[in-house]
């Protein structure tokens, strides 16, 4: 025997001739197995099932391994993301989440920054919030506090109760008022409702009348009240004129009250195109700081000191009713340098006033 095991003596054999050049050599044989076919056959399929079974499970464990790294590499920004949520919802503006390194950026990079990007929005609109009702309580306290005084002064006799008192006290009354009308503008103006009524007017003598309503106000403070108008001004504009009033009114008072004397405060106009119009309010120095010109809008801001009120006055309002009424009429307002050393208010209007207000 060659190779195989000995083959029990109860079991029939099959034998075969192995023949070398016309000799046998070796006698084959071969034993077959006491199962039918069909049971050869069940017993194949088992193993081909049991061996995809076992290659399955192995598939199955890998994919829930990789699933888990994954689940845990994806879910651990969204985790974040949804505890900054937390915080935000709760009022902590102050939090920033880490930004990754990796020049390579997916959508949880863009999420994380538009997340920072809310928490510091929110953090302005706070301060903002909070720097509102400081200065709002200290715009109400001063008129209020001079009202008081004057009443107790009466009332002890301090004082007595004639014509000059009663016009005291009418002008704090006025200015309480105005300030109220102030704010009830800028809540409209947030709210994008502010009322405009356009009608045909003639923009020459539109400024033409701002400038006479100022120009007894710029003599006595020493300075030079001047208007320049382009020849090719359209001689018609669809504008509220009580409101574009009250803007020139707002812009030209501004100037007025910070320009130092002898200076020269220039209002001007120009088309720009077809469609629009440039208007202009310049002054000579002082000047606004570079960083301070895009804040001039905000409602209640103050400049650097170096660009005070002589009068003391003024709510710190103006500018900013003056950029919500432009808004409404479809407009734009910048502030920039003056050719002249100062300050220069730049407004752009369409001819026409478009029916719903723009941001």
């Amino acid at each position: 025997m060659i190779w195989g095991r000995l083959p029990p003596a109860d079991r029939p054999s099959l034998e075969e001739a192995v023949v070398l050049e016309g000799r046998t050599v070796a006698l084959a044989r071969l034993v077959p197995r006491p199962e039918a076919p069909e049971a050869l056959d069940r017993l194949f399929l088992r193993r081909q099932l049991l061996g995809l079974v076992g290659v399955g499970v192995i598939v199955a464990l890998l994919a829930a391994l990789a699933a888990w790294w994954l689940a845990g590499r994806w879910l651990r920004p969204l985790t974040e993301v949804q505890r900054a949520s937390h915080r935000l919802a709760q009022g902590d503006f102050s939090l920033r989440l880490p930004r990754r390194t990796s020049k390579r950026r997916n959508e949880f990079d863009a999420l994380v920054d538009d997340v920072n990007h809310l928490a510091a929005s929110l953090q302005t609109l706070e301060a903002s919030r909070r720097r509102w009702i400081a200065e709002l309580s200290h715009e109400l306290r001063t008129p209020l506090t001079v009202l008081r005084g004057e009443l107790d002064a009466v009332r002890d006799g301090v004082r007595p109760l004639n014509a000059e008192r009663v016009e005291s006290l009418v002008r704090e009354v006025a200015r309480l008022r105005r300030l109220a009308d102030d704010f009830h503008w800028l809540a409209l103006a947030d709210l994008q409702a502010l009322p405009c009524a356009p009608q045909a007017l003639d923009p020459t003598a539109l400024l033409q009348q701002a400038l006479a309503r100022h120009q007894d106000a710029a003599r006595q403070t020493g300075l030079l009240l001047d208007l320049r108008l382009d020849p090719a001004l359209p001689r018609t504009v669809h504008w509220d004129g009580e409101r574009i009033n009250q803007v020139l009114d707002n812009l030209i008072s501004n100037a007025l009250a910070y320009t130092d004397a002898p200076g020269e405060v220039r209002l001007s106009a120009r088309p720009l195109n077809a469609e629009q119009l440039e208007l202009r309010v310049d002054d000579s120095p002082p000047g606004v700081a570079p960083e301070a010109l895009a804040r001039l809008f905000e409602p209640l801001y103050r400049a650097d000191p170096a660009r005070q009120r002589r009068d003391g006055a003024g709510s710190g309002l103006g500018l900013s009713i003056a950029r919500a009424w432009v808004l409404r009429h479809g407009g734009q307002i910048q502030a920039r340098p003056s050719p002249l050393g100062g300050l220069g208010l730049v407004i752009t209007l369409p001819l026409q006033t478009p029916q719903e207000p723009t941001r």
